[in-house]
């Protein structure tokens, strides 16, 4: 149930997969077409794939 005019994501797993990656991408699509705000925002450590997990995403839009 969303009950603001915005979307709060935090991903915190360590590694997406392809599929997983498409999916988020489609709930994305869904909540910025219903005119929501979205903060989104993966995990980010040492490693780059948050880093890469988000340029994949926005490459989407």
């Amino acid at each position: 149930m969303i009950t603001a005019d915005f979307v709060y994501y935090r991903l915190r797993k360590a590694e997406y997969s392809a599929a997983q990656r498409d999916e988020i991408a489609e709930r994305a699509r869904a909540l910025l077409a219903a005119n929501l705000d979205l903060y989104l925002f993966f995990k980010h450590e040492d490693e780059p794939q948050g880093a890469l997990y988000a340029e994949d995403l926005l490459a989407r839009f």
